[in-house]
């Protein structure tokens, strides 16, 4: 047996309205779904030297929250490897930023030794890529035992990609 027509009709309208206000409800939260980016946004990608880094950017793009960068360094014949880890550095308008730290020299009884590094990035227009550079410099000294032994990745640049 056939449905009459109007109570097609009937049916085809509701669908119809249904269909409407799912398209309207979809149209309305999807731009302030897409206009807000995740909690963080993260980059990854490697050093010149084929070691792994990331930059983790706040939700609003304005500090780097958090960047880690493996390293490796010939250290008076010995290789080292390591990573080094900077956190909390503001992102000028441009999508640059730079941080760096030199401890001086430190003494324990006879040793004497230093650390420094430096990160610095700039965002890509469209703030899908960061290039940048890493340097991690380490010293330690100590006369009594003969020892003096110098670190430095020299400066090697990144590229990393969200």
């Amino acid at each position: 047996m056939r449905a009459p027509a109007r109570t097609l009709r009937a049916m085809g309208n509701k669908i119809h309205i249904a269909v409407v206000a799912a398209v309207l409800v979809v149209a309305t939260l999807a731009p302030a779904a897409l206009a807000r980016p995740s909690v963080d946004v993260t980059y990854g990608g490697k050093t010149s030297a084929k070691w792994p880094v990331m930059v983790q950017l706040s939700r609003d793009g304005r500090q780097v929250v958090y960047a880690v960068a493996a390293w490796r360094a010939d250290c008076g014949g010995s290789p080292v490897s390591d990573s080094e880890e900077f956190a909390q550095i503001p992102v000028s308008r441009s999508g640059k930023f730079a941080r760096s730290y030199d401890t001086g020299d430190v003494q324990d009884g006879t040793s004497t030794a230093r650390a420094a590094a430096s990160i610095t990035g700039k965002l890509n227009k469209q703030r899908s890529k960061i290039t940048g550079s890493v340097r991690v410099m380490l010293s330690v000294k100590d006369a009594s035992q003969g020892l003096d032994v110098t670190c430095d990745t020299g400066t090697v640049s990144y590229v990393a990609i969200n």
